[in-house]
């Protein structure tokens, strides 16, 4: 954390004012964190396999060659078991019921399962460069760290990997709809899609 902020701001701006608060609540946020992983790993053994694993997958889409990317935060196995597990880490508050999908449509078309979706995405670019059995993808909040590990939870499919196939479908519609000339790219009509937009304040909605 030392490190980090003396890459960005000068020894006298750490030590006081809201720069000190933040490097105090930085500092809080990694302790607990790292006292959650081990106690974590006294309940089941985790081998840890990447962090910031970069990952880029082309995909063929009528004609043309789109590259598709993503940074997954860390990637460890269970050792007894043998599953693997994408994870996500995220700064803010993540409720588990976020990675609850009842309805599959809505992941990729629901803002509202926008973290769902993401890690879903890590899940099936990591699953496109390696063989595996078992897979599990998820969230760990580190402000809500006593929640642990959030597994994503798809109640239409009991393993992940037998929706592969139809999320790479949704994906392949998606770029093709973006990529169609004939479909113009329009401010959306519906309000309450604008609840969970990063530019609602600049778009006049």
């Amino acid at each position: 954390v030392t490190s980090s902020f003396n890459k960005y701001f000068n020894t006298r701006e750490v030590i006081s004012g809201k720069n000190l608060l933040l490097f105090e609540m930085a500092n809080n946020i990694i302790n607990n964190f790292i006292r959650w992983d081990i106690t974590n790993l006294k309940k089941a053994r985790y081998i840890l396999i990447d962090v910031e694993n970069k990952i880029f997958v082309k995909q063929e889409i009528n004609g043309n060659t789109i590259k598709f990317k993503g940074v997954i935060d860390r990637i460890d196995k269970n050792i007894s078991n043998g599953n693997i597990r994408i994870i996500d880490y995220k700064t803010g508050s993540v409720e588990p019921r976020e990675l609850v999908v009842h309805s599959i449509d809505k992941l990729t078309t629901d803002p509202k399962f926008a973290k769902a979706f993401q890690v879903a995405y890590y899940a099936w670019l990591f699953s496109k460069q390696n063989t595996i059995e078992i897979i599990e993808t998820g969230i760990i909040s580190t402000r809500n760290i006593s929640n642990g590990f959030s597994p994503l939870v798809l109640k239409e499919f009991g393993d992940i990997r037998s929706y592969f196939n139809e999320f790479e479908e949704s994906i392949c519609s998606i770029i093709d709809e973006i990529s169609n000339q004939d479909i113009p790219i329009v401010q959306t009509t519906d309000n309450n899609r604008c609840i969970y937009c990063d530019y609602k304040s600049i778009c006049n909605k």
